[in-house]
C-alpha cells in the first residue's frame, strides 16, 4: 500500500453496504429460493419477532423463465427487513444478499451478518457454495465536498476537452489486489435516501469480487480479504487525498 487507509470516516458517504453470493443450482431442489426465504425468516424471528417478510414482484416470474432471460437469472424474489435493523436480507434462486442501510453499522457488525449467514446456509446445505461472493458499497459525495471530477484520481479526455465538471455515467471493471472490481460513477446524481429525504452529489459504487472458497464454511478469511481490496481500491485508486481530507477521516 502506498496511502494510508482510514480506519473510519467521520463524515461517512456511504448509503449502502453490500454483500453478495452468486450460485449455480443446476445439482440442488427448484428453485431453492422458495425454501430458502423460509428457513432465514424462521432463523431472524427466533431472536427479533420484528423481522417482516416481503414477497417481490420477481417472484411471480415462473424459474424456467427467468433461469433463461441473462437479466432476470441473478435476481431477488423475497426481502427480510426489520423496522427496528439497517440490515437487510435478500434471497434469490441464484442469488442471495445482506444490505446494511444508513446508518452504517460500521465492519465488524455488518462482517458477523454475513458469517451468521454463511454459517446458516453452510448446516442447511439447500444451495451449494457460491462461485463468486461480492462486497458492494455505494457512496454519496455531496455537491459541497466534490464539485468536479477533481475529487477523483481519474482523469478523462474527449478530443481536445478535459471533461472535469460535465455530468458523466461511468463504468469500467479492473483488476487490483487480485480482485476484480466493478466501479461505476455518476456525477450530478440525485439520491433519495429516505422518504422525504434526497441528496444531490457524486455517486461512486464499487464492487469487490472474489471466486469463491469451495465450501461455505471456508468463507470467512476470503470475506475479510475481500473488505481490505475493496477499502483499498476506494482510497488508493478511486478518491484523491484532498477529498479524503474533507470527509474527516480517522486512523488507527
Amino acid at each position: 500500500m502506498t496511502t494510508k487507509i482510514p480506519k473510519r470516516l467521520r463524515r461517512e458517504p456511504l448509503v449502502e453496504a453490500i454483500w453478495q453470493a452468486v450460485f449455480d443450482t443446476t445439482s440442488t431442489i427448484s428453485p431453492p429460493g422458495d425454501l430458502l426465504v423460509g428457513i432465514i425468516y424462521s432463523w431472524l424471528h427466533k431472536s427479533n419477532y420484528h423481522w417482516q417478510f416481503q414477497r417481490l414482484a420477481t417472484a411471480d416470474i415462473p424459474a424456467f423463465l427467468s433461469a433463461q432471460d441473462p437479466h432476470l437469472r441473478f435476481t431477488a424474489k423475497y426481502r427480510i427487513e426489520s423496522p427496528k435493523s439497517p440490515i437487510v436480507y435478500q434471497i434469490g434462486d441464484r442469488i442471495i444478499s445482506v444490505h446494511c442501510r444508513r446508518p452504517y453499522t460500521g465492519w465488524e457488525v455488518f462482517r458477523d451478518k454475513i458469517i451468521d449467514l454463511q454459517q446458516l446456509l453452510s448446516e442447511t446445505a439447500v444451495i451449494p457454495s457460491p462461485f463468486y461472493q461480492s462486497l458492494r458499497y455505494i457512496n454519496l459525495i455531496e455537491q459541497q465536498d466534490m464539485s468536479d471530477l477533481r475529487g477523483l484520481r481519474l482523469a478523462i479526455r474527449l478530443g481536445d476537452q478535459d471533461v472535469i465538471n460535465q455530468p458523466i455515467h461511468f463504468r469500467i471493471e479492473t483488476n487490483y489486489y487480485n480482485f476484480t472490481h466493478i466501479l461505476q460513477i455518476a456525477t450530478h446524481a440525485h439520491v433519495r435516501l429516505a422518504e422525504n429525504q434526497s441528496m444531490e452529489g457524486t455517486v461512486i459504487d464499487l464492487e469487490t469480487r472474489a471466486v469463491s472458497s469451495p465450501n461455505w464454511s471456508d468463507q470467512r478469511d476470503q470475506l475479510e480479504a475481500i473488505h481490505l481490496a475493496a477499502k483499498t481500491m476506494f482510497f488508493e485508486q478511486v478518491v484523491a487525498d484532498d477529498l479524503v481530507c474533507r470527509l474527516q477521516p480517522e486512523y488507527e
